[in-house]
Formats: structure tokens, C-alpha cells, sequence
């Protein structure tokens, strides 16, 4: 008689142990994905009708969209929030993603302070949708 253990061969409980975990994860990831998907769709807003997806930087990165200091008064404030919000509808982005794609394009001490100060201003898991991050925009860069 060969003793198990020394040739080498596996109990196989741990591989059905390891089979269940596996499926658990695959689970959990499946059912985290639907979540993000059906959250990102059908946003209710209070300024656009909003049917899209959480649009990844790259996708984004590719239109070329505008960037902006808030230092060079000849830049119109305005004109970057519709260059950023027609790329964001050619994506069918949300429009909570579009604040987070135009704060990416905040370049500077000016407008990333300004960016971030707000930030910190609001409640932690609160999302700001197109028309108040437009508004708080031009408040502060329109001359």
C-alpha cells in the first residue's frame, strides 16, 4: 500500500473548497457589475435627460476635450462647460460622470483649488449633477 501523502496525491476536498470560493467571487463581481450598470443608466436629473454609462477617461481622452485654468480671462468659462458637455452626450455619459470628466480637465492652481474646495464643501457620497456644477462654474469664472 502507497501512503497519499508522499506521492503527492491531493485531497480533493480543497479543491471543491477553493471551486465554491471561486464561484462566490465570480457571483459577487457579476452582481457588483449589474449594479454599476443599472445605476449608471437612467439617471433621474434636474437638468438633462441623462441615458448613459459611466464613460471610462480613455473613451473621453480620445474627443480631445478642452482644458481650463482659470487664469487666462480670453478663455470663456461657458464655452468649456459646452465643449465638455457635447462630448459627454456624443459618449451618452451620465451626467454625474461628466462633472467628474470636466473636473479631470481643471488644470492649474486656480481651477483645481477651486475644484477641490468645493469638493470638500459637499456631503461625502453626494453626487452633483451637470446643472449644479455648471452653476457653481460660472459663479466663480464668468467675469
Amino acid at each position: 500500500m502507497v501512503d497519499e501523502t508522499i506521492v503527492g496525491i491531493a485531497d480533493p476536498e480543497p479543491v471543491t473548497e477553493f471551486q465554491q470560493l471561486s464561484q462566490v467571487v465570480r457571483t459577487w463581481i457579476k452582481f457588483s457589475m449589474e449594479r454599476d450598470r443599472r445605476r449608471d443608466r437612467d439617471v433621474t436629473s434636474t437638468s438633462h435627460t441623462v441615458q448613459g454609462v459611466n464613460v471610462s477617461l480613455n473613451d473621453f481622452m480620445k474627443l480631445a476635450p478642452p482644458i481650463f485654468t482659470g487664469m487666462d480671462n480670453s478663455k470663456d468659462p461657458q464655452r468649456f462647460l459646452d465643449d465638455i458637455w457635447r462630448r459627454c452626450e456624443a459618449l451618452r455619459c451620465t451626467d454625474h460622470r461628466a462633472v467628474s470628466l470636466a473636473s479631470f480637465r481643471l488644470e492649474g492652481d486656480v481651477a483645481i483649488s477651486w475644484f477641490e474646495s468645493r469638493k470638500r464643501a459637499r456631503l461625502v457620497e453626494a453626487q452633483w449633477t451637470w446643472k449644479e456644477f455648471s452653476s457653481m462654474f460660472l459663479d466663480k469664472f464668468l467675469p
